[in-house]
């Protein structure tokens, strides 16, 4: 399948280090308020007891050294990537931890269903992502799946080297999970959970030239005994019955190699993976990482060429789901200024946000995509500012309340997208703004989209040019 190149690696958990693109490093939230950008390197984290992300050890940090993999196949993994999570995205985001539901008072722990690592020993990062599986009857999913997606260099195809199903993450305890990657490049994948009884497995994969295969599994079985006088434990090493000690020595030994955390929703106290490094992420911050990876490798177009990208676009976009009274309008200038207004109302009240700003850094990705950066938003109110007005016409009190922008904000990228292009190759979430207001299911969208828009990669919203003039 793959071509494995020999390439000198350090720690290959640190992910997307070429100059096609950067990845945000996960700071201490006591420390930063947000992800400080690197173009070079990812600075690994830990989890600290309440299994938030905090920042690495010295030992931790060093990055991925120059590989074999030229740009240009990074570039189109990537790529691959992006389309994968666009196309998975519902049951990425339908992967819910459920067990605070059951456990009250309980504060649940954020999942972080997806990672970018190299697994295969090429140099080039496989996307690692748990969704929920099933038809989701009554919008109710029970199990997920975990899949490990890596892109061959030799026919320009991505595929699942590893297909893992039947995770149960909504037991009345909740099953505890995460997945590691080992100093030899191997994934390993804790479970833990179930109801009367519980079940405790370690399953470690190794990539075996095409696919990976199953390498060792370590099982606990706790429970009541026949006539529930006392809970007894039954432990199996590779599906052979064992005993305590053979099981907890090959436990820890397993976790002497754990190098990199990928994916999580819980750490056990005192596990080997408790307080290690970590790059899992949430849905939306590996697209954002992907597409932020994929714009920098389009050079920004010539001052000429920007000023007539923004001469053709300057009109009045608006973003509406169809319900409710909300609504916001980008309305964009020949010079790439902007104005933005936010509305919203609830029973006499109004929540308003008023700004303008400036679009710069425009980038050609293909005849009908371009990628255009914030560089600067101004809000005309404080955020949680409040004032009233009186309406003499109403003759009524309405108090005025001041919100953060929604869909737009400072560094963010947007998409656009020129009128025209086909549905199939937008983002889902795009399309899904456009049918939203017109009361029709992505299903029954047009093959092309008739309008231009903008698309907001952080935040997945939508604004499109007035339908009518």
């Amino acid at each position: 399948m793959k071509r494995i190149r020999i390439v000198a690696l350090g720690l290959v958990s640190a992910v997307l280090m070429t100059s096609c693109g950067a990845l945000g490093s996960v700071q201490s939230e006591t420390e930063h308020t947000e992800a400080e950008v690197s173009e070079t390197s990812v600075a690994e984290t830990s989890v600290s007891a309440e299994t938030t992300v905090t920042e690495s050890s010295a030992e931790t940090s060093e990055t991925l050294q120059e590989t074999l993999v030229p740009d240009e196949d990074r570039l189109a993994a990537y790529e691959s990537y992006r389309s994968i999570l666009e196309n998975s995205r519902d049951m990425i985001l339908a992967y819910d931890w459920m067990a605070s539901e059951y456990r009250s008072g309980k504060v649940p722990s954020e999942n972080m269903p997806c990672a970018l690592s190299d697994l295969t020993g090429d140099g080039l990062e496989e996307l690692i992502v748990m969704q929920a599986e099933g038809d989701g009857y009554d919008g109710m999913y029970f199990s997920a799946s975990l899949d490990v997606y890596s892109y061959d260099t030799e026919d320009g195809l991505t595929s699942s080297i590893l297909h893992l199903t039947g995770f149960d993450f909504q037991a009345a305890g909740g099953q505890t999970f995460y997945a590691v990657r080992t100093d030899d490049g191997n994934l390993v994948v804790y479970t833990s959970g179930g109801d009367e009884d519980w079940v405790t497995t370690y399953t470690e994969y190794a990539f075996d030239g095409s696919y990976m295969s199953e390498e060792l599994n370590l099982y606990l079985w706790e429970g009541p005994n026949e006539d529930y006088t006392e809970n007894i434990c039954e432990y199996k090493v590779n599906y052979q019955t064992s005993d305590e000690a053979e099981y907890l020595t090959q436990v820890e030994a397993l976790g002497t190699h754990y190098q990199s955390l990928l994916l999580y929703n819980e750490i056990p106290d005192g596990d080997a993976a408790y307080s290690m490094s970590s790059i899992a992420m949430t849905y939306d911050r590996t697209y954002e990482v992907l597409m932020g990876a994929l714009g920098s490798s389009y050079e920004a177009m010539a001052d000429a060429d920007a000023e007539a990208f923004f001469a053709d676009c300057a009109d009045e976009y608006y973003m509406t789901s169809g319900v409710g009274g909300w609504g916001a309008a980008l309305v964009v200038a020949a010079n790439g200024t902007f104005e933005y207004n936010y509305h919203d109302s609830d029973y006499g009240a109004y929540y308003i946000c008023h700004a303008n700003g400036v679009l710069g850094n425009v980038r050609k990705v293909d005849d009908n995509t371009y990628m255009v950066d914030v560089l600067d938003i101004v809000l005309e109110y404080e955020p949680d500012t409040t004032w009233t007005e009186t309406d003499m016409d109403l003759d009524m009190t309405i108090q005025y309340n001041a919100v953060e922008p929604y869909g737009i904000n400072s560094g963010d990228t947007l998409m656009f997208y020129c009128a025209g292009s086909m549905s199939e190759s937008l983002p889902s979430a795009y399309v899904e703004w456009y049918c939203m207001p017109r009361a029709i299911s992505p299903d029954e969208s047009p093959a092309q989209i008739p309008l231009d828009g903008f698309f907001n990669v952080s935040d997945e919203c939508s604004f499109f040019e007035e339908e009518y003039d």
